[in-house]
């Protein structure tokens, strides 16, 4: 049967029936009519037939739209208005084809099936071939695990700075989001290193290499700790004085030598290395404390350079004040060498500030 003008006539009467299984067999017939017999180049035949079948969807079972929907999923010649009603269905089975596949869908018409239908239509929306960065965003705002993760693997999505800086936040707490957004291609430099600061090991020595960021991200963490600690500073300064080679209150700690720095953790006497590193560098002992253990190992270069230790005290006060931290008695040695580069090539800027923090804890 052809869907002339005497035939439509024909099949709305049937349609008129109410007796579901009369509704379904005119459906099926109007499905394979459009689906087998309409040509792309026949626009009213297919006019026609999709008006037919409009007014029945909502009224047939799933088994009929699901075949209807599945055979249409790919076509480019098939009537907009029925992929869109289609693709919106309540039935997830009916609809994930189209949201998958179709090629019909505006970016307008997925971003409202997004905000109006189930998680499950979001994530066959998730895996479509080519993403939007439009959808792409709101797909990503939707907040769903399973979805947002199925953005970020799919190869085919667009997703610009502001969503992946959103995402990239997310994941502070969304574990599962940092494996895929770190093999991002378009993932930013910059964003890059904000997501090292709470990804494990193997993570971090993933964006090293892929950025090159290795010194630059201990430069970060320095001037980091300055601000904390200048910050610190100005809301509450230290309780203790400050003493240095001639100052008084010397007696009472010891000499502040580098030397009497490493004997007392060798000796395991944290307390008393924590009162000689406090008063070589003019901290308080929570500030020094703070400093040394910190476990990015940037607080104790910022304590050993306002202390003025050198170089190989430094990786020696490393290497024990590691220990003190519950890590292994051998440190990862790329991560000692890159401490050490960084704490022979302390750039100027950040040279400044610690000679900054220094004036100001003498001040105090």
């Amino acid at each position: 049967m052809k869907v002339d003008e005497d035939s439509y006539r024909l099949l709305l009467k049937l349609a008129a029936d109410e007796a579901p299984e009369s509704r379904g067999a005119v459906f099926g017939s109007v499905s394979r009519i459009l689906v087998e017999d309409i040509r792309a180049d026949q626009d009213r035949e297919r006019s026609l037939a999709a008006d037919i079948l409009l007014r029945l969807v909502r009224d047939v079972e799933v088994r009929l739209r699901w075949e209807l929907a599945s055979r249409l999923a790919t076509r480019e010649d098939a009537p907009p208005s029925l992929i869109v009603t289609l693709a919106s269905d309540d039935e997830i089975e009916v609809a994930r084809p189209l949201l998958t596949e179709s090629p019909l869908l505006s970016d307008a018409e997925l971003i409202r099936i997004i905000h109006e239908k189930s998680q499950g239509h979001r994530l066959a929306i998730a895996r479509r071939k080519a993403i939007s960065t439009a959808v792409s965003g709101s797909l990503a705002q939707s907040g769903e695990t399973e979805v947002v993760v199925t953005l970020i693997e799919n190869g085919g999505a667009v997703l610009d700075e502001a969503t992946m800086a959103l995402l990239v936040e997310q994941s502070q707490w969304e574990v599962a989001y940092r494996e895929p957004l770190i093999h991002r291609e378009e993932l930013p430099k910059a964003l890059a290193r904000r997501l090292y600061r709470w990804v494990g090991k193997p993570l971090k020595d993933y964006i090293r290499g892929r950025y090159n960021l290795d010194f630059e991200l201990v430069a970060e963490d320095i001037e980091r700790i300055i601000d904390q600690e200048l910050e610190a500073h100005d809301e509450q300064p230290a309780p203790v004085p400050r003493v240095g080679p001639a100052a008084a209150g010397l007696n009472d700690v010891g000499d502040p030598s580098p030397e009497a720095m490493v004997e007392a953790l060798e000796k395991g006497d944290t307390a008393h290395f924590e009162e000689l590193l406090g008063a070589a560098a003019g901290l308080g002992i929570t500030q020094a404390r703070r400093l040394a253990y910190d476990p990015s190992g940037a607080g104790l270069i910022v304590a050993c350079h306002i202390a003025r230790v050198d170089e190989a005290t430094f990786a020696r006060l490393y290497d024990l004040t590691r220990q003190e931290n519950g890590e292994p008695a051998d440190p990862d040695p790329a991560t000692r060498d890159l401490l050490l580069a960084n704490y022979r090539a302390m750039p100027e800027d950040l040279a400044a500030r610690i000679a900054a923090l220094r004036a100001d804890g003498a001040r105090a």
